[in-house]
Protein backbone atom coordinates (compact mmCIF):
# COMPACT_ATOMS: atom_id res chain seq x y z
CA UNK A 1 0.00 0.00 0.00
CA UNK A 2 1.33 3.38 -0.77
CA UNK A 3 0.38 6.32 1.53
CA UNK A 4 1.54 10.05 0.64
CA UNK A 5 3.82 10.36 -1.51
CA UNK A 6 6.56 11.66 0.71
CA UNK A 7 5.66 8.51 2.60
CA UNK A 8 6.48 5.95 0.73
CA UNK A 9 10.33 5.46 1.66
CA UNK A 10 11.45 1.92 1.30
CA UNK A 11 14.44 -0.06 3.94
CA UNK A 12 15.90 -3.36 3.10
CA UNK A 13 18.55 -5.39 5.02
CA UNK A 14 18.66 -9.57 5.19
CA UNK A 15 20.73 -9.02 8.30
CA UNK A 16 20.98 -7.17 11.48
CA UNK A 17 23.62 -3.99 11.51
CA UNK A 18 25.12 -2.71 14.57
CA UNK A 19 22.41 -0.12 16.18
CA UNK A 20 23.46 3.49 14.82
CA UNK A 21 21.23 5.60 17.49
CA UNK A 22 22.54 8.50 15.73
CA UNK A 23 21.00 7.53 12.53
CA UNK A 24 17.91 6.33 14.68
CA UNK A 25 17.83 9.84 15.58
CA UNK A 26 18.17 11.15 12.09
CA UNK A 27 15.28 8.86 10.89
CA UNK A 28 13.12 9.56 13.44
CA UNK A 29 13.54 13.73 12.75
CA UNK A 30 12.73 13.05 9.04
CA UNK A 31 9.55 11.55 9.80
CA UNK A 32 8.67 14.28 12.17
CA UNK A 33 8.85 16.50 9.53
CA UNK A 34 7.13 14.32 7.02
CA UNK A 35 4.32 13.67 9.23
CA UNK A 36 4.11 17.22 10.60
CA UNK A 37 3.66 18.66 7.02
CA UNK A 38 1.22 16.05 6.52
CA UNK A 39 -0.77 16.36 9.48
CA UNK A 40 -0.60 20.39 8.33
CA UNK A 41 -2.84 19.73 5.44
CA UNK A 42 -4.69 17.03 6.35
CA UNK A 43 -8.50 17.56 6.01
CA UNK A 44 -10.37 17.52 9.32
CA UNK A 45 -12.77 14.65 8.50
CA UNK A 46 -14.92 12.95 11.52
CA UNK A 47 -12.95 11.49 14.11
CA UNK A 48 -11.75 8.25 12.46
CA UNK A 49 -12.60 8.59 9.13
CA UNK A 50 -9.47 10.75 7.63
CA UNK A 51 -7.83 8.00 5.66
CA UNK A 52 -6.36 10.15 3.20
CA UNK A 53 -2.99 9.17 1.61
CA UNK A 54 -4.27 5.30 1.63
CA UNK A 55 -3.56 4.40 -1.86
CA UNK A 56 -2.90 1.45 -3.83
CA UNK A 57 0.61 -0.15 -4.52
CA UNK A 58 -0.98 -1.79 -7.96
CA UNK A 59 -2.05 1.65 -9.36
CA UNK A 60 -2.01 4.78 -7.29
CA UNK A 61 -5.53 4.94 -6.93
CA UNK A 62 -6.99 5.32 -2.88
CA UNK A 63 -8.04 2.68 -1.45
CA UNK A 64 -12.05 2.22 -1.69
CA UNK A 65 -13.36 3.82 1.81
CA UNK A 66 -15.81 0.63 2.73
CA UNK A 67 -12.28 -1.07 2.39
CA UNK A 68 -10.62 1.06 4.97
CA UNK A 69 -13.55 1.10 7.22
CA UNK A 70 -12.93 -3.24 7.51
CA UNK A 71 -9.85 -2.76 8.03
CA UNK A 72 -10.25 -0.14 10.97
CA UNK A 73 -13.45 -1.71 12.36
CA UNK A 74 -11.35 -5.57 12.49
CA UNK A 75 -8.84 -3.93 14.25
CA UNK A 76 -10.75 -1.99 16.61
CA UNK A 77 -12.79 -6.02 17.30
CA UNK A 78 -9.76 -7.51 18.15
CA UNK A 79 -8.73 -4.76 20.76
CA UNK A 80 -11.75 -4.42 22.31
CA UNK A 81 -11.78 -8.04 22.58
CA UNK A 82 -8.79 -7.72 24.73
CA UNK A 83 -11.30 -5.58 27.06
CA UNK A 84 -9.47 -2.95 27.60
CA UNK A 85 -9.61 -0.39 30.27
CA UNK A 86 -6.48 1.49 31.18
CA UNK A 87 -5.68 1.85 26.58
CA UNK A 88 -2.20 3.18 25.71
CA UNK A 89 -1.49 3.48 22.09
CA UNK A 90 1.48 4.50 20.63
CA UNK A 91 1.09 5.69 16.96
CA UNK A 92 -1.97 7.35 17.22
CA UNK A 93 -1.74 9.26 14.20
CA UNK A 94 -5.31 11.00 13.11
CA UNK A 95 -7.26 9.23 15.72
CA UNK A 96 -8.65 6.23 13.31
CA UNK A 97 -8.37 3.88 16.48
CA UNK A 98 -9.02 6.39 19.12
CA UNK A 99 -12.30 7.35 18.63
CA UNK A 100 -13.99 3.79 18.42
CA UNK A 101 -11.57 2.60 21.47
CA UNK A 102 -11.63 5.41 23.89
CA UNK A 103 -15.17 5.31 24.61
CA UNK A 104 -14.85 1.91 25.79
CA UNK A 105 -11.87 2.78 28.32
CA UNK A 106 -11.47 4.46 31.45
CA UNK A 107 -8.81 5.92 30.63
CA UNK A 108 -7.13 6.58 26.76
CA UNK A 109 -3.23 7.46 26.44
CA UNK A 110 -2.58 8.22 22.93
CA UNK A 111 1.03 9.02 21.96
CA UNK A 112 2.52 10.38 18.34
CA UNK A 113 5.72 11.23 16.86
CA UNK A 114 4.46 14.61 15.51
CA UNK A 115 2.96 17.27 17.70
CA UNK A 116 1.03 18.45 14.62
CA UNK A 117 -0.61 15.15 14.85
CA UNK A 118 -1.33 15.57 17.83
CA UNK A 119 -2.49 19.05 18.38
CA UNK A 120 -5.08 18.71 15.47
CA UNK A 121 -6.52 15.14 17.53
CA UNK A 122 -6.67 17.78 20.58
CA UNK A 123 -9.15 20.13 18.73
CA UNK A 124 -11.01 17.20 17.73
CA UNK A 125 -11.31 15.38 20.95
CA UNK A 126 -12.90 18.74 22.33
CA UNK A 127 -15.52 18.57 20.41
CA UNK A 128 -16.40 14.78 21.92
CA UNK A 129 -17.58 15.38 25.23
CA UNK A 130 -17.61 11.53 25.69
CA UNK A 131 -13.94 12.12 25.08
CA UNK A 132 -12.74 14.59 26.82
CA UNK A 133 -12.81 13.26 30.63
CA UNK A 134 -9.97 10.21 29.90
CA UNK A 135 -8.14 10.97 26.51
CA UNK A 136 -4.66 12.37 27.18
CA UNK A 137 -2.61 12.72 24.28
CA UNK A 138 0.98 13.01 24.22
CA UNK A 139 3.49 14.16 21.34
CA UNK A 140 6.26 12.06 21.83
CA UNK A 141 8.49 9.23 19.30
CA UNK A 142 7.39 5.55 20.53
CA UNK A 143 10.53 4.23 22.52
CA UNK A 144 9.94 7.41 25.13
CA UNK A 145 8.43 6.43 28.21
CA UNK A 146 8.74 10.56 30.01
CA UNK A 147 5.64 10.43 31.93
CA UNK A 148 4.02 6.95 31.40
CA UNK A 149 4.46 4.57 34.57
CA UNK A 150 5.60 1.13 34.03
CA UNK A 151 2.87 -1.48 34.42
CA UNK A 152 0.19 1.05 34.24
CA UNK A 153 -1.95 0.04 30.84
CA UNK A 154 -3.87 -3.04 30.48
CA UNK A 155 -3.47 -2.77 26.78
CA UNK A 156 -1.14 -1.04 24.47
CA UNK A 157 -1.67 -0.60 20.88
CA UNK A 158 0.98 -0.23 17.96
CA UNK A 159 -1.01 -0.15 14.63
CA UNK A 160 0.47 0.33 11.39
CA UNK A 161 3.76 2.35 12.61
CA UNK A 162 5.98 -0.58 13.15
CA UNK A 163 6.84 -0.80 9.43
CA UNK A 164 8.12 3.40 9.79
CA UNK A 165 10.92 2.31 12.62
CA UNK A 166 14.15 2.73 11.80
CA UNK A 167 15.93 -0.67 12.18
CA UNK A 168 14.84 -3.91 13.70
CA UNK A 169 16.22 -2.82 17.06
CA UNK A 170 14.32 -0.02 17.34
CA UNK A 171 11.53 -2.63 17.15
CA UNK A 172 12.85 -4.44 20.22
CA UNK A 173 13.76 -1.32 22.27
CA UNK A 174 10.09 -0.55 21.57
CA UNK A 175 7.97 -3.71 22.46
CA UNK A 176 10.37 -4.13 25.29
CA UNK A 177 8.98 -0.74 26.24
CA UNK A 178 5.30 -1.53 25.54
CA UNK A 179 5.96 -4.94 27.78
CA UNK A 180 7.02 -2.83 30.47
CA UNK A 181 4.48 -0.46 30.27
CA UNK A 182 1.65 -3.45 30.54
CA UNK A 183 0.24 -4.35 33.87
CA UNK A 184 0.92 -8.24 34.47
CA UNK A 185 -1.83 -10.80 32.75
CA UNK A 186 -2.18 -7.61 30.28
CA UNK A 187 -1.63 -7.48 26.47
CA UNK A 188 0.10 -5.83 23.63
CA UNK A 189 -1.86 -5.41 20.43
CA UNK A 190 0.11 -4.66 17.91
CA UNK A 191 -1.25 -4.69 14.28
CA UNK A 192 -1.02 -4.16 10.20
CA UNK A 193 2.38 -5.73 10.21
CA UNK A 194 3.95 -6.04 6.82
CA UNK A 195 4.97 -9.76 6.46
CA UNK A 196 8.54 -10.53 5.19
CA UNK A 197 7.55 -13.77 4.48
CA UNK A 198 5.01 -12.62 1.44
CA UNK A 199 7.02 -9.82 0.37
CA UNK A 200 8.32 -11.02 -3.52
CA UNK A 201 3.95 -12.13 -3.15
CA UNK A 202 3.31 -8.75 -3.07
CA UNK A 203 5.89 -7.57 -5.78
CA UNK A 204 5.13 -10.13 -7.89
CA UNK A 205 1.38 -9.26 -8.30
CA UNK A 206 1.88 -5.31 -8.29
CA UNK A 207 4.71 -5.12 -11.24
CA UNK A 208 2.51 -7.86 -12.80
CA UNK A 209 -0.35 -5.05 -12.85
CA UNK A 210 1.93 -2.53 -14.16
CA UNK A 211 3.59 -4.18 -16.60
CA UNK A 212 2.96 -4.17 -20.44
CA UNK A 213 1.03 -6.87 -21.61
CA UNK A 214 3.39 -8.93 -23.20
CA UNK A 215 5.77 -8.98 -20.93
CA UNK A 216 7.91 -11.71 -20.30
CA UNK A 217 8.91 -13.38 -17.45
CA UNK A 218 12.34 -12.08 -17.35
CA UNK A 219 11.28 -8.47 -17.27
CA UNK A 220 8.89 -8.98 -14.49
CA UNK A 221 11.43 -11.06 -12.24
CA UNK A 222 14.20 -8.29 -12.83
CA UNK A 223 11.21 -5.29 -12.01
CA UNK A 224 10.30 -7.67 -8.79
CA UNK A 225 14.43 -7.80 -7.94
CA UNK A 226 14.84 -4.01 -8.30
CA UNK A 227 11.56 -3.80 -6.17
CA UNK A 228 12.84 -6.28 -3.18
CA UNK A 229 16.36 -4.20 -3.54
CA UNK A 230 14.99 -1.26 -2.95
CA UNK A 231 12.63 -1.72 -0.27
CA UNK A 232 13.12 0.80 2.66
CA UNK A 233 10.27 -0.54 5.22
CA UNK A 234 10.85 -2.31 7.81
CA UNK A 235 8.94 -5.80 7.15
CA UNK A 236 8.61 -8.24 9.65
CA UNK A 237 8.44 -12.32 9.60
CA UNK A 238 6.19 -13.83 11.84
CA UNK A 239 8.44 -16.00 13.17
CA UNK A 240 10.37 -12.73 14.89
CA UNK A 241 7.47 -12.61 17.55
CA UNK A 242 6.79 -16.24 18.25
CA UNK A 243 10.86 -16.35 18.91
CA UNK A 244 10.01 -13.25 21.05
CA UNK A 245 8.75 -15.55 24.19
CA UNK A 246 12.30 -16.54 24.45
CA UNK A 247 13.66 -13.48 24.77
CA UNK A 248 11.90 -11.57 26.73
CA UNK A 249 11.26 -12.49 30.00
CA UNK A 250 7.80 -11.76 30.67
CA UNK A 251 6.11 -12.23 27.19
CA UNK A 252 4.23 -15.45 28.04
CA UNK A 253 1.87 -15.88 25.00
CA UNK A 254 2.16 -14.88 21.25
CA UNK A 255 -0.82 -15.06 19.33
CA UNK A 256 -0.34 -14.56 15.34
CA UNK A 257 -3.48 -13.63 13.57
CA UNK A 258 -4.28 -13.72 9.98
CA UNK A 259 -6.49 -10.92 8.44
CA UNK A 260 -10.02 -11.51 7.99
CA UNK A 261 -11.97 -9.11 5.44
CA UNK A 262 -14.57 -9.54 2.70
CA UNK A 263 -13.03 -7.06 0.90
CA UNK A 264 -9.76 -8.76 -0.37
CA UNK A 265 -6.63 -6.41 -0.82
CA UNK A 266 -2.69 -5.68 0.02
CA UNK A 267 -4.02 -4.74 3.67
CA UNK A 268 -5.68 -8.39 3.88
CA UNK A 269 -3.12 -10.36 1.91
CA UNK A 270 0.13 -9.24 3.02
CA UNK A 271 -0.24 -8.34 7.05
CA UNK A 272 -0.96 -9.49 9.91
CA UNK A 273 -1.67 -8.93 13.50
CA UNK A 274 0.01 -9.71 16.70
CA UNK A 275 -1.33 -10.00 20.44
CA UNK A 276 1.83 -10.31 23.32
CA UNK A 277 0.36 -11.49 26.86
CA UNK A 278 2.66 -10.79 29.73
CA UNK A 279 3.40 -12.81 32.22
CA UNK A 280 0.88 -12.23 34.77
CA UNK A 281 3.83 -12.39 37.60
CA UNK A 282 7.99 -12.51 37.29
CA UNK A 283 7.44 -16.36 38.32
CA UNK A 284 5.78 -16.94 34.83
CA UNK A 285 7.85 -18.62 32.23
CA UNK A 286 7.12 -17.90 28.55
CA UNK A 287 5.04 -20.21 26.90
CA UNK A 288 5.02 -21.28 23.08
CA UNK A 289 4.09 -18.56 20.85
CA UNK A 290 1.06 -19.21 18.69
CA UNK A 291 1.08 -19.13 14.74
CA UNK A 292 -1.40 -20.58 12.76
CA UNK A 293 0.74 -21.89 9.44
CA UNK A 294 4.07 -20.98 10.64
CA UNK A 295 6.43 -22.23 13.44
CA UNK A 296 8.87 -21.80 16.19
CA UNK A 297 12.28 -20.64 15.32
CA UNK A 298 15.17 -19.56 17.32
CA UNK A 299 17.11 -16.32 16.42
CA UNK A 300 15.37 -12.65 15.78
CA UNK A 301 17.59 -11.18 13.50
CA UNK A 302 16.86 -13.18 10.12
CA UNK A 303 13.54 -12.75 10.60
CA UNK A 304 13.68 -9.03 10.06
CA UNK A 305 13.85 -7.02 6.79
CA UNK A 306 15.79 -3.89 7.79
CA UNK A 307 16.82 -0.86 6.50
CA UNK A 308 20.13 -0.94 4.27
CA UNK A 309 21.10 3.11 3.93
CA UNK A 310 22.25 5.28 6.18
CA UNK A 311 19.89 8.02 4.47
CA UNK A 312 16.34 9.03 6.20
CA UNK A 313 13.00 8.61 3.77
CA UNK A 314 12.57 9.39 0.22
CA UNK A 315 9.81 9.68 -1.87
Amino acid sequence: MRRDPALRSRRHQQHRESRDEQRESDWLSTWQHVYDTYHQSARRDALGEDFTGWDSSYDGSPIPLAHMREWRDAAVERILSLKPRRLLEIGVGSGALMGRLAPDCQSFVGTDLSPVAISGLSAQVTAHPELRRGVELRPQPAHDTNGLRPESFDTVVLNSVVQYFPSGEYLDEVLSVAVDLTAPGGADFVGDVRNLRLHRCLLSAVQARRSEENADRQTLRRAVDRAVATENELLVDPGYFTDLATRHRDVAAVDIQVKQAVHENELSRYRYDVVLTKASSRGSTGLLGRLTGGRRSAGASRFLAARRRSRGPVG
